[in-house]
């Protein structure tokens, strides 16, 4: 290249980078005049060109890695839907298994009030030994549908606890959880606890029917039958009605385990029960034949007078006492005992059976049957019968009560159930089959009368 023409390329690149850096200045100004119009058209077609060629390069280029992100992903889903099938596998195997689980978990629990408890399979007792064998020491006895936890299940025997009991019992003489239950519902009585504050017990299953009473929230009653959202219960010896379902919990009425001291000193009192009715036998047949004898020896000292008594005094007594069944005269205490000595003796009978028409505290009472018994250790004498008893004492208010006072039940004024009022708002009494002796709160129903013999 000749020294002109390289002056020439020179100027020309020179003007080309002055050209560009104008340019740059000139498009940042929007300024435009006659010396740089023409170079920079063309330097402008020249831009265009490159950005031209860059935008195709572009082109060809932005597909290509589009597409390769369109493969990873496809390939990405491909395997994501590969993943999904084996997790979906997966979890359906796993739902099978954990249906399986909770299918035999919901059988295991058919009858909750079983699992891990058994059952007696007896109609009388059975024993429970202090060790696994025939020779153990007997520790107690648990009796017909008697409930007791599991603690080691061996091939032969089962270490069982119940009450206070704890030791052996044979397997043959128990069936465990499901079975349990499927025995309990066919051996069993059942029990309905309230389990709201206070519930209505109507006369027929229907929530427009007449409410007979209402029972306290915590209570038990026998069940007597099950059927469209109602429970017919018994509420005692003299009350039964219905109440909705939805408001009690239904148990099977089972007995716990009794020791050898516990049931030494049941015998022990059943004895000192029987020795004292043979005692007041007695005492009533003297009683009885000193009331024939009193007449002949009246006539025959003074014979004048027998005439002029017996006419006036019988009219008197005889149209007073048939009408309203009261005694003749209060029966007295014995020195020294008071309505909480009372109480107490009483509630130490509380889980004895109730038996229509007993008077036994330790082998079954009624309710009139229980009263009198414990009344009859004080020294008291009453009838066998709850109307006849609530004519004996003192009235008293409902809002004085103490323990050992007498509270009556009935409906229409009729009274048909009787219990002992033990303080702190509660009675002890002989409620029904199903529960026997217990305590109950004072006015579980309204009580018809409240009578004091027995003072503090």
């Amino acid at each position: 290249m000749s020294k002109g023409t390289r002056k020439i390329s020179v100027a020309v690149v020179t003007v080309s980078l002055a050209a560009t850096t104008a340019f740059g200045v000139i498009k940042a100004n929007n300024i435009y005049d006659d010396s740089t119009i023409g170079l920079s058209s063309a330097l402008d077609r020249y831009v265009e060109s490159v950005q031209l060629e860059t935008a195709s390069a572009g082109d060809g280029s932005t597909p290509t890695d589009a597409s390769s992100e369109t493969v990873k992903t496809e390939t990405a889903k491909t395997e994501t839907k590969k993943t999904s099938k084996k997790s979906t596998k997966k979890e359906e195997k796993t739902t099978e298994a954990a249906t399986e689980e909770t299918g035999a978990a919901e059988e295991t629990c058919k009858y909750p009030q079983f699992e891990g408890k058994c059952l007696t399979t007896v109609t009388d007792e059975v024993n429970i030994r202090a060790t696994a064998s025939v020779d153990g020491e007997l520790v107690g006895t648990l009796g017909a549908n008697g409930i007791a936890l599991v603690k080691e299940k061996g091939d032969t025997w089962t270490k069982v606890a119940s009450g206070s009991c704890e030791g052996y019992i044979k397997n043959d003489f128990l069936v465990y959880g499901d079975d349990a239950g499927a025995y309990a519902e066919e051996h069993c009585s059942k029990l309905a606890t309230v389990t709201t504050e206070t519930l209505n017990v109507r006369a027929e299953a229907d929530a427009d029917s007449e409410c007979l009473t209402m029972i306290p929230g915590g209570e038990s009653y026998s069940v007597i039958g099950q059927a469209d959202g109602w429970t017919e219960v018994k509420v005692d010896d003299e009350t039964a009605g219905y109440v909705s379902s939805d408001y009690v919990e239904i148990s099977y009425n089972t007995v716990k385990a009794i020791s050898v001291e516990e049931a030494e000193a049941a015998r022990a009192a059943e004895e000192e029960e029987l020795r004292r009715q043979q005692e007041e036998q007695q005492k009533q047949q003297e009683e009885e034949q000193q009331a024939t004898e009193t007449p002949t020896e009246a006539s025959t000292e003074t014979p004048t007078e027998a005439p002029t008594e017996t006419p006036t005094e019988a009219p008197t007594e005889a149209p007073t006492e048939a009408p309203t069944e009261a005694p003749s005269e209060d029966p007295v205490p014995s020195s020294g005992s008071t309505g909480v000595d009372l109480a107490n003796y009483a509630l130490q009978f509380v889980g004895n059976p109730y038996v229509y028409g007993g008077t036994s505290l330790t082998n079954g009472a009624d309710c009139s049957g229980f009263t009198l018994s414990v009344y009859a250790h004080f020294g008291i004498s009453l009838p066998h019968s709850a109307t006849a008893q609530s004519y004996y004492g003192t009235e008293v208010s409902l809002s004085e009560l103490e323990p050992g006072d007498l509270l009556f039940y009935g409906t229409d004024g009729d009274i048909g159930h009787v219990g002992i009022y033990t303080g702190g708002g509660m009675i002890v009494h002989a409620s029904t089959e199903a529960t026997g002796i217990k305590t109950s709160v004072y006015n579980y129903r309204t009580p018809i009368k409240a009578v004091r013999l027995l003072g503090q």
